[in-house]
Formats: structure tokens, sequence, C-alpha cells
């Protein structure tokens, strides 16, 4: 699960500025509040280091909470490599108030909305510390629009205020975001 999944809802854009640069450095970046398995179940590749485990829980308090980040964001922030790097997400633009990160992995790049947008450096927290998931993902062989039902017990069966709004394929997501880019093009040519 995820805060906001690729081609469904926007990460949280957050300032952020790597250790030992001064904060009018700061650059913008993607967060994303993710499951241990969220990787995985996504298919996107582990790059370097490791992805989220029952051993990265992180207190308010704490020196560092453990993050994994995007392709993207080695490429611009840690040019040498990212894993064990550290960086600040100034929390509401006050530095003094920073959560101090500490890079485990490198994760591939993944498009938001469309499959034309452009890379931005993303990272990406685990729920235990906070992220919370608001999306949920199923892999399944057959057709996953046949589970809905069984999903949708199961969760009323283990918690009956919340409540599944939205069921959809991620195919279907992404052949939407296709077929718009191809409608803005015929409507320019």
């Amino acid at each position: 699960g995820s805060n906001a999944m690729p081609f469904l809802g926007n990460p949280f854009r957050v300032p952020v500025v790597m250790e030992g640069r001064p904060v009018n450095e700061r650059q913008d970046a993607l967060q994303y509040g993710v499951t241990d398995r969220f990787f995985e179940a996504m298919r996107i590749p582990l790059l370097n280091g490791r992805a989220f485990g029952p051993e990265d829980t992180w207190l308010p308090g704490s020196a560092e909470q453990p993050v994994v980040v995007s392709a993207e964001f080695e490429r611009r922030f840690f040019p040498d490599g990212a894993v064990g790097g550290k960086f600040r997400y100034v929390y509401g633009g006050n530095y003094e108030l920073s959560l101090h990160h500490r890079v485990i992995g490198v994760a591939g790049d993944v498009k938001r909305q469309e499959v034309t947008d452009d890379e931005r450096p993303a990272y990406y927290v685990s729920y235990r510390q906070g992220g919370g998931a608001s999306h949920f993902l199923v892999r399944t062989t057959g057709d996953p629009m046949a589970l809905v039902p069984d999903i949708r017990k199961a969760v009323a069966d283990v918690t009956p205020e919340l409540v599944i709004t939205a069921t959809d394929r991620l195919t279907t997501r992404v052949e939407r975001s296709v077929t718009d880019e191809r409608f803005r093009a015929t409507l320019s040519s």
C-alpha cells in the first residue's frame, strides 16, 4: 500500500536539504508513505541497498528515519551513491524542526500521473514511521476485479469502519493516461 499510487493520487511535495548543505539550498522532492512489500508488489526494482522491513521503525525524537530514494533522487543529490547518505525534510519550512533521514535503498523511478511525466526526485518512508497507506495494491493472476467482493469482505471483517471507495486495475489507469495524451495530441495537431 501507499499514500499515493502511481497513476492515482499525488504524493506529498516536501522541501529537503542534503546533509552538510545550507538551508537556502533546499530542493523539492516527492514523499511517499509505503508498506514493506510495496516495491515488490509494484515491481519497482530495488537498484541498491534494501527495502523496508520490520526493523525500520522510527519514533519522533529518534536520530534518523530510514528511507528509500528513487534513482532520480540519487542522480540529483547523491551522484556518488545514495545508500548511507543523509538529508533533512525541512518540516513546515523550519530548519530547526527538520526530520533527519538516512538512505537505506535506491528504487527505480516511477511515473506519477501520466506516462509522459518527467522524472522527479522522490523518497519513500515506511508506514511504520507515520507514512500511512490509503491505497492498497493486490497482485494476482487472473482477473483482479473478480476478487473485489472477497477483498471488501476481508477488510470489513477486520475493520468494519474502513470503506473501500474505489477499485481499478493499474493497467486501466495506465491506458487512460495514454488515451488522454493521444487526445491532447490530436487536439493540438
